[in-house]
């Protein structure tokens, strides 16, 4: 808030007065702190390829903190740094995870966007503060020692107005696997 007041009001000639001694002005501000993180169902934690049941594992990104305000939007980068192929030992892989999930959303203004190109997942105000994506162990016959694991990490904060930060960047699941190498001989 500025506040402006004058004091005694005086002339050479004639009257002198003052209609308005003061004057106010507030300076509104949209900045606010949002933060981020990543986490894994807990019956992602641990996946199975073979069996169909126990093959899924759904992350879901939250912005937390301060409600963004009318006009500002937050967004993350999303990686996927675990040792699964993305697309290959789990589908979908991360980007059309993700559009999926965004698709999936009531339609609204100001739902979450995705840029693939940039893999930076956008909030709004008045949107959603959390979206939740699924992938799926795909079943192969390769003998996968140590387990894979498919981890999502989130990188590059940023806010249009404010600050933001990463409080939780990984969630990881462990595609668990039954695949084995035998060998035969004759003897």
């Amino acid at each position: 808030t500025i506040v402006v007041s004058l004091g005694s009001a005086s002339s050479d000639e004639g009257a002198s007065g003052m209609t308005s001694p003061s004057a106010t002005a507030t300076i509104t501000d949209i900045d606010v702190a949002v933060t981020f993180e990543v986490t894994v169902d807990a019956a992602g934690v641990s996946i199975s390829e073979e069996d169909t049941s126990d093959n899924a594992a759904t992350f879901t990104v939250t912005m937390g903190g301060t409600a963004l305000t009318t006009g500002n939007f937050a967004s993350v980068v999303l990686s996927q740094t675990g040792t699964a192929t993305d697309g290959t030992d789990y589908s979908a892989a991360l980007d059309d995870a993700v559009a999926t999930a965004i698709a999936a959303l009531t339609t609204g203004p100001a739902n979450p966007s995705y840029n693939a190109t940039t893999d930076t997942l956008t909030f709004y105000a008045g949107g959603p503060s959390a979206l939740s994506f699924t992938v799926t162990a795909t079943n192969d016959d390769d003998v996968e020692s140590p387990a894979e694991t498919i981890v999502v990490s989130l990188g590059t904060a940023t806010i249009d107005e404010g600050t933001a930060r990463i409080t939780t960047a990984t969630a990881t699941a462990t595609i668990t696997d039954i695949d084995v190498a035998v060998t035969f001989e004759v003897t």
